[in-house]
């Protein structure tokens, strides 16, 4: 079968030096890309689609060694809107050869959970949903990095490019008419606030469990996690290929530097780890050598163990209320985030936090009102029809009696 639309590959440089120049001043460019993530350090990029009002593009960096670094500078400085969906990686890619994030990004997934109740939904499910078109089935699983791509690997990256902009037009009609536009907005700057979070010195913090630490178990888990990058980058492999998370949280935990008791620990008397078990043990001593002041300290816990009951009952609520104004539940709030909500709204939060999400811009319009009037007793709920998919409904308290 051959591929419905038309594309051009570009696999040297004049190629992607006249591609810029054609779209340097475009209105739109959607991308999307393919890679191998699990086995590098950092993703491996085997191909970018790119669309424009010019056409489809698919340019291959491995092809001749491309540097595709002008590209990502196109799309990181250029007046256009960048259309992805589910594009952190996207995003990932521009930050790593240009330390910058593109002017302008609209993501679809973001917008579909705006205006209906599915997040994160797949790309084909919303080409499907709001365009009424089925895409053919997945080569996600391919191998990427192989050459020559076939005609069907072909297909597919540019499948995966080719409604991104009808997509964008469809929910952006719809974000408008539900005057949820700067929803949308506010959404993506914080969207694009997580992924910097996730690309910054600070991203350590990631692998931490909700147990409480203390100043120097944080350094040991900053100085081996450090330590495990920097092995990882010149090996060119996973982070987790040389250590995994837990046995860093366990080493913090005992707070022992001596090789023989790291050596006894469960997992660390892998082969490949002996010879690095002298310096894993001086991460851990020069750690625990260090002052409490240099020490990071610890994320204040927004939210204590008394709330789990009542935050679970309303994140039960919140699903209802999601499904009342067309919202994805996923993309509104988590269970953290409600009992976090219950903690600032009993002023038991730490002070010094900001805001909570529910309680912040449209989140505290539509979730945290709602939340505000069932606490205060203005509300009640109750079950309308116990075999719908949400049962619950709202009722007034003045006019609940009969």
């Amino acid at each position: 079968m051959t591929c419905p639309h038309q594309y051009q590959i570009i696999t040297d440089s004049i190629q992607l030096a006249a591609w810029c120049e054609q779209n340097a001043e475009v209105d739109w460019i959607g991308i999307d890309t393919e890679f191998i993530a699990e086995r590098y350090y950092q993703p491996l990029l085997c191909l970018i689609q790119a669309a424009t009002p010019n056409g489809y593009f698919l340019i291959d960096p491995l092809t001749n060694s491309l540097d595709v670094t002008p590209f990502w500078e196109l799309v990181a400085n250029g007046p256009h809107e960048t259309i992805v969906h589910a594009g952190r990686l996207e995003l990932e890619f521009c930050w790593r050869y240009t330390n910058l994030f593109p002017k302008k990004v609209f993501d679809t997934q973001i917008a579909a959970g705006l205006i209906s109740n599915e997040y994160p939904a797949g790309y084909g499910n919303i080409v499907a949903h709001f365009l009424n078109i089925n895409m053919p089935g997945t080569e996600s699983r391919s191998n990427w990095k192989s050459r020559p791509l076939t005609e069907r690997q072909l297909e597919y990256a540019v499948d995966d490019i080719a409604y991104l902009n009808n997509c964008r037009t469809v929910l952006y009609e719809k974000l408008e008419k539900l005057g949820r536009v700067s929803w949308f907005r506010d959404e993506m700057e914080e969207w694009l606030s997580s992924i910097r979070y996730l690309l910054s010195p600070e991203r350590w913090r990631r692998i931490l469990n909700g147990s409480r630490w203390d100043p120097h178990e944080l350094e040991i888990v900053r100085s081996l996690w450090n330590w495990r990058e920097n092995l990882a980058r010149q090996r060119n492999c996973s982070v987790r290929h040389v250590l995994r998370d837990d046995l860093i949280l366990e080493m913090a935990r005992r707070k022992i530097a001596d090789v023989r008791s790291i050596r006894n620990i469960r997992g660390m008397d892998r082969e490949d780890l002996r010879k690095h078990l002298p310096e894993i043990s001086e991460c851990i001593s020069e750690s625990l050598r260090l002052a409490d002041q240099d020490c990071p300290r610890a994320e204040s816990c927004r939210h204590t163990a008394k709330l789990t009951i009542l935050g679970s009952l309303l994140y039960s609520v919140l699903g209802s209320i999601c499904h009342q104004h067309d919202l994805a539940p996923g993309l509104v709030g988590t269970p953290t985030d409600v009992r976090d909500w219950v903690a600032w709204h009993l002023k038991i939060a730490n002070p010094n936090e900001p805001f909570p999400a529910l309680a912040n811009g449209w989140r505290a319009e539509i979730i945290g009102k709602t939340f505000e009037a069932l606490l205060s007793g203005k509300q009640m709920i109750r079950i309308a029809n116990p075999m719908e998919a949400f049962p619950i409904e709202f009722v007034s308290v003045k006019n609940s009696k009969k």
